[in-house]
């Protein structure tokens, strides 16, 4: 008998480590859904027992819950199609690789039985581009460093929103006054937009280049972050208003090329483009609405929210497969 690593055994090891790292926010939201059911078990139809779950912490632990556990739920979502589903459930994007050729010859991709004469080739044009080599990524390379991110992004927001830290709270404004321990947040926020952008771009625009991929997801990055980080400072001067401009002009002339390297045909592709799109109007707009007067909660409600949204757009393609919806993606 000869037992082998696999890939089973990696999603085990991630489950106890993320239950060891977050065994505290598992029993407070433990505790939490029995204090309710305890509380609601004497009028099920009680309207102060459906008042406290929308009003209450419930929802607030389910969502962190949820965004904790993103890594095991994209696994478990990959494994589980792996044992049980019988269609073709695949999720893959594919990594082109262009190459100078000098030679005349039309591209590989040219019709074999085609009969027109070719027309002779200055030799200043013989340069043509060649397509190598294609790479296959199963998509679960292109959203688990989006899954980590957001974990770990949760785990410092909670650290931060606890009793004991005081950092941020209902009352607490997002301005230039929080303490210096934000920065991590910040700097955790940052990397879970990088790994965002790369996921939304990877996946929509198979059939690119893996650096046309990398610098559109650097693109739209950069410009989120000055966004977020200037969400701390108040515009009060000209050259502050001039400045979020210019951002903003930028921010559209980056996003609107992205459009065409959609693979185009493909619903999966346009459904991601849309809520990519709409998760950048949404974080560069409730930041630029900021304008350092808005409340801690206002903040993070919209980047929990974003981050929820991205991840749901995921699990739906994970769990319906891309490759079956657009068949031409190689």
């Amino acid at each position: 008998m000869k037992l082998q690593f696999n890939e089973t055994f990696a999603a085990v090891i991630v489950a106890l480590l993320l239950l060891v790292c977050f065994c505290r926010q598992i029993l407070q939201a433990l505790a939490a859904v029995a204090d309710i059911c305890d509380k609601c078990s004497a009028d099920w139809c009680d309207c102060r027992c459906i008042a406290a779950l929308v009003r209450g912490d419930a929802p607030r632990r389910a969502v962190a819950l949820y965004c904790l556990f993103l890594p095991i739920t994209f696994n478990a979502v990959y494994f589980w199609h792996q044992s049980f589903s019988q269609f073709d459930w695949a999720s893959s994007v594919v990594f082109v690789d262009f190459r100078v050729s000098a030679s005349p010859h039309p591209l590989p991709h040219a019709p074999a039985n085609a009969s027109a004469p070719v027309a002779p080739v200055a030799p200043a044009f013989a340069a043509l581009f060649a397509l190598t080599a294609q790479t296959e990524v199963d998509c679960m390379f292109c959203v688990m460093p989006f899954a980590l991110a957001a974990s770990l992004n949760c785990w410092i927001w909670l650290s931060l929103s606890k009793d004991s830290a005081d950092v941020l709270t209902h009352d607490t404004v997002w301005d230039e006054s929080l303490p210096e321990s934000l920065l991590y947040y910040e700097l955790a926020y940052c990397a879970e937009l990088l790994a965002v952008n790369f996921s939304f771009i990877a996946i929509a625009c198979s059939g690119r280049t893996l650096y046309e991929v990398f610098y559109a997801t650097f693109a739209v990055t950069v410009l989120e972050s000055c966004f977020v980080c200037g969400a701390r400072q108040r515009r009060e001067g000209a050259v502050q208003r001039v400045t979020c401009a210019a951002l903003t002009v930028l921010l559209v002339a980056v996003v609107l090329p992205l459009g065409a390297m959609l693979e185009h045909g493909c619903p999966v592709a346009e459904a991601l483009a849309a809520v990519h799109v709409v998760c950048i109007c949404t974080v560069a707009g409730m930041h630029f609405a900021a304008n350092g007067e808005a409340s801690a909660s206002s903040v993070l409600a919209v980047r929990v929210g974003t981050t929820v949204l991205a991840s749901l757009a995921h699990l739906a393609v994970l769990a319906h497969g891309r490759n079956r919806t657009c068949p031409g993606y190689v």
